[in-house]
């Protein structure tokens, strides 16, 4: 599921109409079906062809109460935490919880489990259990900074150790509020010096009306500048001089520049 919205992104980006189309149905199915669990559990076990199962091992029979079947959560986006959370959040925690209780300890990666003198001695727990349970923890339960951040006492391991990592940011993240932000009309961003501003053209067709770009100002020479398809399309009149550090015109969308623009 997260993979079909990654391929939408980047198919919006690289403005392949088409292939979002494709993506957005993909995820569409998938979304439903993934509101059945055993559906997703199925596929984890025996794959989408009856032979390709991701997770096969892990879903014998004999392994039935002895290890915990998270792996259905592994690499949980934030999008996917969002939607789990809002149309099954009961059963996701009731799994979630079971495998807490089964592994009260299973931030520290080394702690043993199950050990005893009858040839199956337990040897810990899979690194990988970080990645199963620090996302839940973090988009569906929503745990607090402090509890996040004492998860990450047991060190990484060497092994896996991108759970680990991935885990100190769901920790730092938790310390933050959350803005959910539509990226196809709000690009991301790494250049932390720019800024980013969308054209909405509600109101005129005037570059220099605040109230249309989404930011409600005008651009700097700073600014990112991204051009959507919009009511109105933006102008830069005759003897007015725009700025922007880069602009990105969306097919369909049109800027005209009857002034000058310092790009």
């Amino acid at each position: 599921m997260s993979a079909h919205i990654g391929m939408a992104r980047l198919a919006h980006i690289f403005q392949d109409p088409a292939q979002v189309t494709v993506a957005a149905s993909q995820l569409s199915t998938r979304l439903t079906q993934g509101l059945n669990i055993s559906t997703i559990d199925q596929q984890a076990a025996y794959g989408l062809s009856g032979w390709n199962a991701p997770y096969g091992r892990e879903y014998e029979e004999r392994q039935d109460n002895w290890v915990y079947r998270g792996y259905i959560f592994l690499n949980l986006s934030p999008e996917m935490g969002r939607y789990l959370t809002e149309h099954l959040s009961g059963t996701i925690l009731t799994r979630h919880n079971s495998g807490i209780q089964r592994f009260p300890m299973w931030w520290v990666r080394q702690a043993q489990y199950f050990c005893r003198w009858t040839g199956d001695e337990g040897v810990g727990i899979p690194t990988e259990i970080m990645g199963m349970i620090m996302p839940v923890e973090r988009w569906v339960v929503g745990r607090d900074f402090d509890t996040m951040a004492g998860y990450l006492v047991s060190a990484p391991l060497g092994i896996a150790d991108c759970y680990w990592i991935e885990s100190a940011v769901l920790a730092l993240e938790s310390n933050a509020t959350d803005e959910w932000v539509d990226v196809r009309n709000t690009p991301f961003e790494l250049d932390l010096e720019s800024g980013i501003l969308v054209w909405i053209g509600k109101l005129s067709q005037d570059w220099f009306t605040g109230a249309n770009w989404d930011a409600n100002r005008v651009p700097t020479a700073k600014d990112n500048v991204y051009i959507h398809p919009a009511a109105f399309q933006p102008v830069i009149e005759t003897g007015l001089e725009g700025a922007a550090k880069n602009i990105f015109i969306s097919t369909g969308a049109l800027l005209t520049v009857r002034g000058r623009l310092n790009e």
